[in-house]
């Protein structure tokens, strides 16, 4: 990801701070009832309709190792474009659009391990500001093998209903 001019979304997920490049972002909503998806595994709550499209949401909490939640009332989705296609994700808040000078954001290598238990070495990039580190995530990184699989399935599934 460039940071040339980076404008990014910031926003919480139990009570940590992280961020994606505005650029993926097609909207923010309140969070609505899904429907669970018959043998989807943990990384996705289920689907809901989003102006006549089946939209995925993907659980942010069970993808970075956090305690899980139901889906609350003042819960948001965010909804994200990405090369598989859109997916919603549940964030506790969203706190508000930055776009921070080059210096104050490092990338850092890192091991990260996810729940389909690989470990790619990344590059991760944290802003640094007054209230602390805020995780800036690539939509990509947030994908892995099996949620792209999970997600490829989903939108699969809806063309042929729609044919």
């Amino acid at each position: 990801m460039s940071n040339q001019n980076c404008t990014l979304l910031c926003f919480f997920l139990a009570d940590r701070r992280f961020a994606i490049p505005l650029t993926n972002v097609e909207s923010v909503i309140r969070a609505v009832a899904v429907s669970s998806v018959p043998d989807a595994n943990e990384l996705i709550h289920g689907v809901f309709d989003f102006h006549g499209e089946i939209m995925p949401v993907l659980n942010l909490r069970k993808r970075f190792g956090l305690s899980s939640k139901p889906i609350g009332l003042n819960d948001r989705f965010i909804i994200v474009s990405s090369d598989i296609g859109m997916f919603a994700m549940v964030v506790d808040e969203v706190e508000e659009i930055r776009k921070p000078p080059e210096e104050d954001i490092s990338r850092v290598d890192v091991s990260l391990s996810s729940p389909d238990r690989s470990n790619d070495l990344k590059k991760l990039q944290f802003l640094r500001n007054e209230d602390g580190v805020i995780a800036i995530y690539d939509v990509k990184n947030l994908l892995n093998s099996e949620i792209e699989l999970q997600l490829k399935q989903i939108f699969e599934t809806q063309n042929k209903a729609s044919i």
